[in-house]
């Protein structure tokens, strides 16, 4: 994928990501962004963590935690920097979210946003508060 011309790498995250990670949140006026560095040394290993790259300085990542138990993965943060933002980057994180769930077994994706995303997430078939066992998202 190309943004402005430059290739965006997308990989698994690796803790030496949690410190630009950890800055992007708390930089951003999202919910939940005290999550601790163990937190996220927890995902990393435990759960599906991606980042998009640019010169190799991260422009965006995608955090779920995750339960195989149950075929289960909740996306906590799906993130792109603001200058990277309405060029796909978000759909291409989502993407390969989507490709890791279904090749791992993941049957139930939850998912908490803002009803001004609905429009982001349902070309990727989330449905607004339907039953569980399908994927769904609410306010």
């Amino acid at each position: 994928m190309d943004i402005d011309g430059a290739s965006i790498c997308i990989r698994p995250a690796e803790p030496k990501d949690i410190p630009p990670i950890m800055k992007a949140l708390s930089q951003a006026a999202v919910m939940g962004n005290s999550a601790p560095a163990f937190y996220f040394r927890w995902v990393i290993q435990e759960g599906i963590a991606v980042v998009a790259e640019k010169y190799q300085v991260i422009t965006g990542f995608l955090i779920a935690e995750r339960n195989d138990a149950v075929a289960y993965a909740q996306l906590i943060y799906l993130f792109v920097d603001p200058p990277s933002r309405k060029q796909g980057l978000g759909s291409t994180l989502m993407k390969h979210f989507l490709e890791i769930c279904q090749r791992e077994g993941v049957k139930y994706i939850d998912l908490h946003a803002q009803k001004d995303a609905a429009k982001f997430y349902r070309p990727a078939k989330f449905n607004y508060n339907c039953l569980l066992g399908l994927p769904y998202y609410k306010e």
